[in-house]
C-alpha cells in the first residue's frame, strides 16, 4: 500500500481567544498480495491483477476549526467544527442464499461484491459548543464546570448499512451516529 497527503496547522494560544483550525488532504491506498491467499478479492477481471482500493479509514479532506473565547468570571466559551470526507465502504452488487444449510436450521443469506470500497459513506460533519466554569467547591477542591451541546444542528451522519434479506431486491438502511446531545458534567480534583 502507499498513502501521501498534506497537512496544514494553524493556532492561536495567547489571548483572550484562542483556538486552532488543521486541514488534512491525503490519499491511502493498499492492496492484497498476489500470493494465491485471496483469489478474486478485489481482482481485476480483465487481466487478473490485484487493484488497489481505499482502506477504510481513507479520507481526502479533514478538516477541523475550535475556538475558545475566555468570557470572564472564570467562563470559557468553546466550540468546534469538524468535516471529513465520507469513509469508503463495499456496496454489494448481488446476493445469495443457501438452502438446507448442513450447519444450521436457518438458510444462509449473503451479499456478494466482487471490488472493495468502491462507494463512499456521506461526508461527517458536525459542530459542537460548549461553556465551562472553574473555581474552588466550597474551599476543599477545584472544579470544573462544562456544560455543552454536541452535534448542535443535529446532523445524523452515516456509521454503516445494514441489509435486510427479508425483501427482493435487498432493503439497505442506514444506521446513524448520535443526534444532537447536550451533557453536563462535574469534575472535582483534591
Amino acid at each position: 500500500g502507499y498513502a501521501y497527503g498534506l497537512e496544514l496547522l494553524a493556532e492561536k494560544q495567547i489571548g483572550r481567544i484562542t483556538g486552532l483550525a488543521s486541514y488534512t488532504l491525503s490519499t491511502t491506498r493498499r492492496r492484497f498480495p498476489e500470493d494465491g491467499l485471496f483469489p478474486g478479492v478485489n481482482e481485476d477481471p480483465d487481466t487478473g491483477e490485484f487493484l488497489f482500493y481505499p482502506p477504510k479509514y481513507d479520507r481526502l479532506h479533514d478538516a477541523t476549526l475550535v475556538l475558545d473565547l475566555d468570557i470572564g468570571r472564570d467562563w470559557t466559551f468553546t466550540t468546534a467544527g469538524i468535516y471529513q470526507t465520507g469513509q469508503a465502504y463495499t456496496l454489494p452488487q448481488s446476493r445469495f442464499s443457501l438452502q438446507n444449510n448442513p450447519f444450521s436450521s436457518n438458510d444462509l443469506n449473503g451479499l456478494y461484491s466482487p471490488l472493495l470500497n468502491t462507494e463512499r459513506l456521506p461526508a461527517y460533519h458536525r459542530v459542537d459548543v460548549g461553556f465551562t466554569k472553574t473555581g474552588r467547591f466550597f474551599g476543599f477542591a477545584d472544579y470544573e464546570l462544562t456544560l455543552q451541546v454536541l452535534n448542535l444542528y443535529n446532523r445524523r451522519n452515516v456509521w454503516f448499512y445494514t441489509y435486510s434479506f427479508d425483501t427482493n431486491p435487498v432493503e439497505e438502511a442506514a444506521v446513524e451516529q448520535l443526534p444532537i446531545l447536550p451533557n453536563i458534567a462535574l469534575s472535582l480534583d483534591f
